[in-house]
């Protein structure tokens, strides 16, 4: 009973601390945001591409899906390095 107060409690304080940098990134600048959108896309893709990559090593078999979100990952950081991700919004 404690240990799923304290799973509660801890859930609680990540979404409180996501709404609070939500909220204080509404008041940055446009150009500002982009920089932190094209930074989120580059470590979304790192931690994809690793996790996958981690995940597929530590199997002797090969998994499609270990394979995919490797790709996946790797696909992300290239199309975020061209461009090719929107970070600015209309």
């Amino acid at each position: 009973m404690v240990q799923g107060l304290l799973i509660l409690l801890a859930v609680f304080m990540v979404v409180g601390l996501i709404n609070w940098f939500s909220l204080r990134m509404m008041k940055v600048a446009e150009a500002k945001k982009a920089k932190w959108r094209k930074f989120f896309w580059y470590i979304y893709g790192i931690i994809f591409f690793f996790s996958g990559l981690l995940n597929w090593m530590g199997n002797t078999e090969f998994h499609w899906v270990y394979a995919s979100q490797v790709l996946f990952g790797l696909t992300t950081i290239v199309f975020n390095f061209l461009g090719k991700i929107e970070t600015h919004l209309e």
